[in-house]
């Protein structure tokens, strides 16, 4: 069948519904799966939200756009069947067929359950992260399903109608935005482009949705669906959504691979049942096929070609003891570490040691000290705790694998006697950096090793502009002492008056110290702005948070704007305004984000043209996509 057949064909079908969604950027199926097929629904994830550790947000999202009172359980596809006809609906898949290419693929599916008291997401468009200018087509679509009825209070998605066709530059307000009411069983479907948010639910009751997300053939999927849904069963899913995870070829070679394996001759024969399996039934019902009598396992993971490691040996049986024990923060330890490891047999890396099992915990208890960072700024004392209690057991494995961890002070230690060794070897110029990181990796096999201190230290000790005292050439001198000694009591002499000067100055001068409100200003110690009496502002680093919420936006534009705002508070507490500010320091993690920030920068400082400067530079959160800090000067508003 031709596209621009098919093409018509959906045209015939859901036309209706295509053309409500080109004028408004969504629209609603009412009614979509029946009361049945809704509890059922529930009822599973109730009893997968009963079980130890279901997903590391299923009591409480990890941040305020996942929702601090938010519970979701992704990759459902990996924990029951129940779910697996929701994805396949005909009016989606057809409105599909239209928006998206041949081939699309589900990007992402998982439950929404929002909670009493949760606070609105920050609005956004799912295709945020796409740098192409808008308005521009679609790249993705995703859909909403009510398994509670949809009302103004308790949570609704909310929708600008129309905001797909904005350009870059226009940024929604919360007043522009509607919530979509709808019966339970009900699907709304909107656009990539489209801004839209979670609601803020003021009733009493949560609010439990599903949601699924497509994107186009050619586009990386948010979930991995290869790695998130384990190989096994695969047999048991319908073929259309095996061939929308990602187990198809797209046009015209799209996910080629030319290697002859079990699994790939396992999807092959997978595809050929799918092409056997009866159309789907407009009542919604997912196609399946046939089971043969003798399923085999027609493949084995790269974990069968080597005995892993014997810390993993005991972390199994420990599952089972947490298991028996009910001890939810060890399972959730474990099954995190069992997950990564799985996730890792299947790349080209497997983890065959202790040494890199124990990297492996490292990198979690990193993950998980960040997102207690993050629950203490948003005053979620309950995670904090939580993660803490995770870290401990991280640690008390760690501690007992018998790895030799290496401290900064031993790779050090380390490197200056490499590089020692190798400049002995008469190795100099570029090819030392190499030299030294090849005997380094041989001298501390065994041993857990931070890869990215260790290549950073040698970096330092191996660089051509770091030379140490020994290297030094002796000071010519080029006076008679006598001469010297009169210079030096001159300078000596203007030093001792200078400072007199700077401190009576200083000592004369009042100061007052304003705070914004942040939560890190008495955990680190310091304060939003301080004023000095001379009319001279400082204002620290600002972020983007709301600072009487916690929340932050994802994106980097609202962040902008929320920045200005908490600068623009600091500096009237202090009687100056943004027209005082002289200079301003803009820093980004990503230097490209920088220019979706333009339009909000021009409005603030368009008229007062103060001095800036751009730094790219990793800041403190993942979340954090800009920080600003301004010096402002009372009274030299341009006029």
């Amino acid at each position: 069948m031709s596209s621009e057949y098919k093409r018509q064909e959906t045209l015939a079908k859901v036309g209706p519904l295509i053309k409500h969604t080109l004028e408004h950027g969504y629209v609603i199926i009412p009614n979509a799966f029946s009361k049945t097929e809704i509890e059922e629904a529930k009822q599973e994830l109730r009893r997968l939200s009963e079980q130890p550790a279901p997903g590391p947000a299923s009591s409480g999202g990890r941040n305020a756009f996942e929702g601090y009172r938010t519970n979701r359980i992704y990759a459902l596809l990996n924990k029951s069947r129940v779910f697996d006809k929701f994805p396949l609906h005909p009016d989606v898949l057809a409105l599909n067929d239209y928006f998206l290419d041949d081939g699309f693929l589900m990007t992402a599916f998982h439950s929404i359950d929002i909670r009493p008291n949760e606070d609105a997401q920050s609005l956004h468009h799912d295709d945020q992260y796409i740098k192409i200018p808008r308005p521009h087509p679609p790249y993705g679509t995703a859909i909403m399903i009510a398994l509670d009825e949809y009302t103004e209070t308790n949570g609704s998605t909310v929708i600008i109608p129309g905001s797909h066709k904005w350009d870059s530059e226009r940024q929604p307000d919360r007043s522009e935005a509607v919530p979509v009411v709808m019966p339970a069983g009900s699907i709304v479907y909107f656009l990539g482009t489209l801004w839209h948010g979670g609601g803020q639910n003021r009733s009493d009751r949560g609010r439990q949705a599903l949601t699924v997300q497509y994107c186009m053939s050619w586009m990386r999927q948010l979930e991995n669906q290869t790695l998130a849904v384990d190989w096994e069963k695969l047999e048991e899913i319908p073929p259309r959504l095996v061939e929308m995870m990602g187990y198809k070829v797209g046009n015209p070679f799209l996910g080629t691979s030319t290697r002859t394996s079990a699994m790939s001759s396992r999807i092959a024969s997978m595809a050929l049942r799918a092409r056997a399996a009866p159309t789907m039934l407009r009542s919604g019902t997912a196609p399946r096929f046939q089971q043969p009598t003798l399923l085999n396992r027609l493949y084995s993971s790269a974990a069968d070609d080597f005995p892993p490691p014997p810390l993993l040996q005991k972390l199994k049986g420990d599952l089972k003891t947490a298991m028996r024990a009910k001890d939810a923060n060890r399972l959730s330890v474990l099954r995190n570490i069992m997950s990564a490891n799985l996730n890792a047999s299947k790349t080209a890396a497997p983890i065959k040691t202790d040494v890199q099992l124990v990297a492996l915990m490292r990198k979690i208890a990193k993950g998980a000290e960040d997102a207690a960072a993050e629950a203490r700024a948003a005053g979620r004392q309950d995670l904090v705790d939580k993660e803490a209690a995770q870290i401990a057991i991280l640690d008390e494995y760690m501690q007992g694998s018998g790895v030799a961890t290496l401290g900064q002070a031993e790779l050090k230690a380390a490197v200056e006697a490499a590089v020692k060794e190798v400049k002995a070897a008469g190795v100099e110029g570029k090819s030392i950096f190499g030299d030294v990181m090849k005997n380094l990796n041989a001298a501390l096999q065994g041993k857990d090793v931070d890869k990215k201190s260790l290549a950073e230290l040698v970096k330092q000790a191996t660089s051509s502009r770091v030379l140490s005292s020994e290297a030094l050439p002796p000071p010519q001198l080029i006076v008679t002492h006598g001469v010297r000694d009169f210079i030096l009591t001159l300078f000596r002499q203007a030093a001792e008056h200078l400072q007199k000067s700077i401190s009576g100055h200083f000592n004369n001068m009042t100061r007052v110290n304003i705070s914004g409100g942040s939560s890190f200003e008495d955990q680190i110690g310091y304060c939003r702005a301080v004023v000095l009496d001379d009319g001279w502002i400082t204002v620290a680093g600002t972020t983007g948070y709301n600072y009487a919420t916690g929340e932050i936006s994802s994106d980097v534009a609202e962040q902008a704007e929320q920045t200005l705002l908490n600068i623009d508070k600091a500096l009237r507490e202090a009687g100056s305004c943004m027209g005082d500010v002289v200079r301003v320091h803009y820093i980004l993690p990503d230097r490209n984000d920088f220019q979706a920030t333009w339009p909000v920068l021009k409005k603030w400082f368009g008229d007062v043209r103060p001095a800036a400067t751009m730094f790219q530079a990793v800041l403190m959160k993942d979340e954090m996509k800009i920080e600003i800090e301004v010096t402002a000067r009372k009274g030299c508003s341009k006029k």
